[in-house]
């Protein structure tokens, strides 16, 4: 049982990319208007707790992304997608190294989020006011 449970993650990993449910994601809050801004934020988020891994999500988010940046704003999106799929990707509960230590140590998930919720929380202010400063 204890190795299943990471082999299951990265299962669902790899449906979430086949599926392409985030592409259609990107075209229903581009339809509703929603600035490139706060679409890349939500995504970002989005796609890093969905997959538990920050570089499936970076990746993701920014080819979803990139057709509609500038060469100039190319950059600081790509900044601002790593940033918001980090903490999509420390809070998720597909995360796996916090799956293993949590299985490992026989913690409780929940208390280590909690713990960990006011450094993440920072992380979140300080990247959404830097960016909108930047862009």
């Amino acid at each position: 049982m204890a190795g299943s449970l990471p082999a299951a993650v990265m299962i669902f990993q790899q449906f979430v990319k086949e599926t392409e449910a985030v592409n259609a994601l990107v075209e229903v809050m581009a339809a509703w208007g929603l600035p490139l801004f706060s679409m890349a934020i939500i995504i970002s988020f989005i796609i890093g707790f969905v997959t538990g891994n920050n570089i499936a999500s970076t990746a993701t988010a920014f080819i979803l992304f990139a057709p509609m940046l500038t060469a100039e704003s190319a950059l600081l999106y790509l900044s601002l997608i790593f940033m918001i799929g980090m903490v999509g990707y420390l809070l998720s509960p597909l995360h796996l190294c916090l799956l293993v230590t949590n299985e490992y140590y026989q913690t409780n998930p929940f208390k280590l989020l909690a713990k960990t919720s006011g450094p993440i929380m920072s992380l979140v202010i300080s990247t959404i006011v830097l960016y909108s400063f930047l862009i």
